[in-house]
């Protein structure tokens, strides 16, 4: 009986894990639940991806000068919103009321800034610590066999434009899979912060970012805005060459059935699926993309099979809106990210 506790317990655990981090995965580095407010100078504003960064001169309780460091939104999804470097200026005064950061005192995530002349700024609302997103303008599609090609993206991440599809099969972790589960620092390890994709499934779920899909001759070419990375999908293969490197993003081949595209990738390295989803170089992954006739949406359902960690399937999905926005260069740097944030 414990033991069916423990695995009941698991599994609401790592079911809220991969739903609720989707809207909450700043609560790996920042506080969701407190507020820090900052008044000093800007002294200091990176402009890039995966986060922009600024950085406020101001003093503590004892008069004493300090530097805090707030992060904000990817580049690309502070441009769709229309802002751009000039967004923050140095030397000018500003009051922010954000989230403080879990590993640094001085660190926060910005939640809305107020400027001198009264104007503000808000990334991520206070009352209900949700990011804004710039807003999606549909384009129109015919249905049809070319109805799965363009532009595409995941406009939001709460409610209705969330557009996540329930992930299943994750109770069934093994012994060894919670072992690596409980090992894994996802502050520390997180893909994105590494510049990497990560894996299919995390680049289809990249809230405010591009997907591009278009075929050319016997290739199917995906093009996520995230790390300005392109998959390509072999339609003349039936199989994955032995001689391919292993990697975060594997090695795809594909198929047409009906009007679905059915993708199959292996030749992945070791790492995450998504949020507390592990896997070995034997994971293997079947996506099936498809438009949507009632919806309007691109609708992408994946199965993942690992045999180490889990004793069955794991399922889920994400519904991409269609958009008129066109592509912005990623351009990702660890250059300037701090450590502890």
């Amino acid at each position: 009986m414990l033991k069916l506790i423990k695995k009941i317990i698991l599994a609401i655990c790592l079911s809220y894990s991969f739903s609720a981090l989707a809207h909450h995965g700043f609560g790996v580095y920042f506080y969701p639940d407190r507020t820090i407010t900052i008044e000093g100078v800007i002294s200091k504003y990176d402009f890039v991806n995966p986060h922009s960064v600024l950085y406020i001169e101001s003093t503590d309780g004892a008069g004493e000068k300090i530097t805090y460091t707030c992060a904000l939104q990817a580049k690309t999804q502070l441009m769709r919103r229309g802002a751009d470097e000039n967004l923050f200026v140095i030397g000018d005064p500003i009051k922010i009321i954000g989230f403080p950061a879990r590993r640094d005192p001085y660190g926060c995530e910005f939640g809305t800034g107020y400027f001198a002349n009264g104007e503000t700024f808000t990334m991520r609302s206070v009352d209900r610590a949700q990011t804004q997103f710039a807003r999606n303008n549909k384009r129109e599609i015919t249905s049809g066999p070319n109805a799965i090609y363009g532009n595409w993206i995941r406009p939001d991440i709460y409610g209705a434009a969330g557009l996540t599809m329930p992930t299943e099969g994750i109770e069934s972790i093994t012994r060894e899979g919670e072992k690596i589960v409980g090992n894994y620092n996802r502050a520390e390890e997180n893909p994105t912060i590494q510049c990497d994709p990560g894996s299919p499934v995390r680049t289809w779920g990249a809230p405010g970012l591009l997907t591009s899909i278009k075929k050319e001759g016997d290739k199917v070419f995906i093009h996520h805005e995230s790390m300005d990375w392109i998959r390509t999908i072999h339609l003349d293969m039936t199989d994955h060459p032995s001689n391919i490197e292993e990697s975060s993003m594997g090695h795809s081949i594909g198929k047409f059935e009906d009007n679905n595209l059915v993708i199959y990738t292996s030749k992945f390295n070791s790492g995450i699926l998504a949020y507390d989803m592990v896997h070995t170089n034997e994971m293997t992954l079947e996506e099936r993309i498809s438009y949507n006739d009632q919806t309007g949406n691109l609708d992408i359902h994946w199965v993942m099979h690992e045999p180490n960690y889990y004793n069955s399937p794991i399922s889920g999905g994400q519904s991409l809106e269609s958009t008129t926005d066109e592509f912005i260069p990623y351009g990702c740097t660890t250059d300037v990210l701090p450590h502890d944030l």
